[in-house]
């Protein structure tokens, strides 16, 4: 897999992000699967993980509501990219693919929504992603949108304040909430599926990284790891997931950021 299409790079600050404020309810369980939805897909040369990840965290949310529904990361993905042109006042190229930002990503994700996948199944190639959704594809993506919150003015995706906080990710999985985390690839990465399964020791982060956005469902304080589901297909690690020590999530400018989506209309 071409590493260097992963397809996310680091969001610029902005004061105006509004921060995840998940209060304990109880115990914290010392296990806790988010979900067993959501879709595992593989981008294969496609730079669309952060649009898989936010497409993940939205069919999860989704399944919370009592509302099973499979959405089409492309859809969000073809989107997200003529923003980006509209937004820097660039040639709007339908023929580039471009690596994203997550807060571009799920901007979209609260704009215009994500459509069900029956309705933009393209396959993750160039030709599927420059395909141009339907009028049907996008009237049905206005009913998968995130949700707005009228008392703050601001759509329902939050970030967590400390992305190296791994008591924090441990609270906002035991409600229910699933987690866009962006990190660079490291050699601990890269050494996943050639026979391991869990992401090994951080040891020093090089310059200029390359970034991959992956969905974190689940934890096990047992074993001290969080569940993490990838864009690599159902034939990587464990049927597509791979798991995350807590110490390795609290190394230092380790998790560049991480995201959480409260609710989906």
């Amino acid at each position: 897999m071409p590493y260097q299409r992963n397809g996310v790079k680091p969001s610029r600050f902005d004061s105006r992000d509004y921060l995840v404020e998940v209060q304990p309810t109880g115990d914290i369980p010392s296990g806790s699967p988010v979900t067993v939805n959501g879709s595992v897909w593989n981008q294969r040369n496609v730079p669309c993980c952060a649009a898989i990840a936010v497409a993940s965290c939205m069919e999860i949310q989704l399944a919370r509501q009592g509302e099973a529904e499979t959405l089409s990361p492309l859809f969000l993905y073809y989107f997200t990219r003529l923003a980006r042109r509209e937004a820097t006042n660039g040639p709007r190229r339908k023929d580039q693919l471009v690596t994203l930002e997550m807060r571009e990503v799920l901007k979209t994700a609260a704009k215009k929504g994500v459509c069900r996948l029956h309705l933009h199944d393209k396959p993750f190639t160039r030709k599927g992603a420059l395909a141009e959704p339907s009028p049907e594809a996008v009237e049905d993506a206005v009913q998968n949108r995130i949700s707005q919150n009228v008392v703050i003015g601001a759509s329902e995706y939050r970030s967590l304040p400390n992305p190296s906080d791994h008591e924090h990710w441990r609270l906002t999985l035991s409600q229910g909430h699933a987690l866009a985390c962006v990190f660079p690839i490291s050699r601990a990465y890269r050494a996943l599926g050639n026979g391991a399964s869990t992401h090994g020791a951080v040891r020093g982060i090089v310059a200029d990284p390359n970034f991959h956005t992956v969905t974190a469902v689940g934890y096990d304080d047992n074993a001290a790891v969080f569940r993490v589901r990838d864009s690599r297909g159902l034939g990587f690690c464990d049927h597509g997931h791979w798991y995350l020590p807590y110490d390795v999530v609290a190394t230092p400018r380790f998790i560049e950021e991480v995201w959480t989506i409260q609710s989906v209309d």
